[in-house]
């Protein structure tokens, strides 16, 4: 279940999963990738599952040449019930604890598809 404590998304559905149950730190990262829209964040550094946003991590811009940029609404504070992206992500982020994600892939504000080094027992 989400607790605003560790901001885990273990819950069980994902109807419970809001954004209001997350940490301070979580949040800020959603409203981090809503801003960015689509694009990549580099190297963000994780602590005890959280997101590291000072310094802010890298971004990267994508916009297709020729092509108008879509209207999206403003990046909101208010709660909204996570989507299924959002807690996948949070999950990796709570088996990693602490390390790295070397690539984040960002599309209409969601955390796509996101890369991490882990070793792996043998």
């Amino acid at each position: 279940m989400l607790t605003p404590k560790h901001g885990s998304c273990h819950a069980s559905s994902q109807a419970d999963m809001r954004k209001r149950h997350l940490s301070d730190a979580r949040q800020r990262f959603v409203v981090l990738l809503q801003r960015l829209g689509f694009g990549q964040i580099h190297d963000l550094r994780i602590i005890a599952g959280d997101p590291v946003l000072d310094p802010p991590p890298r971004q990267r811009f994508r916009r297709k040449n020729g092509s108008t940029t879509p209207s999206r609404p403003p990046a909101t504070t208010t709660d909204f019930a996570l989507k299924r992206e959002w807690v996948d992500f949070f999950n990796d982020l709570d088996v990693i604890g602490s390390g790295v994600v070397s690539l984040i892939e960002v599309a209409h504000g969601l955390p796509i598809l996101h890369e991490y080094d882990a070793v792996i027992p043998v």
